[in-house]
């Protein structure tokens, strides 16, 4: 998934609206419709997410991305444990652990990670 994407949406959203969307949408494409209110997109992430949402991407579909490595930092950083995070992600602790290991290998930290690595 392109990184431009990313960055496009954890703009648009923020960091809990990006959350939100990769929740309950990540890996899927997934329409945006033009009206948003009282729809289940607006359930999933929040009205001001959805209208936002809408106004940049509405009538359109959305290849949402997995983001697994910004999930799993920002995670980290809400206190869930390695064990939480693998079940969240639906991966291998030892594939969480790899993902910490490797952003640290790059020299990022928790509070420096970005989703430009």
């Amino acid at each position: 998934m392109s990184d431009r994407l990313e960055a496009q949406l954890l703009s648009l959203l923020g960091e809990e609206g990006y959350i939100r969307l990769l929740e309950a949408h990540g890996g899927v494409l997934t329409y945006v419709p033009h009206r948003v209110d009282q729809t289940k997109l607006a359930d999933e992430i929040g009205l001001d997410h959805a209208r936002a949402l809408s106004k940049e991407y509405g009538g359109d579909y959305l290849q949402v991305p997995v983001s697994r490595a910004f999930r799993a930092h920002f995670y980290r950083r809400t206190g869930m444990t390695l064990k939480q995070i693998a079940r969240r992600l639906t991966m291998s602790e030892s594939g969480v652990y790899r993902l910490f290991r490797e952003a640290k290998k790059r020299g990022h930290e928790e509070r420096q990670f970005s989703l430009f690595e």
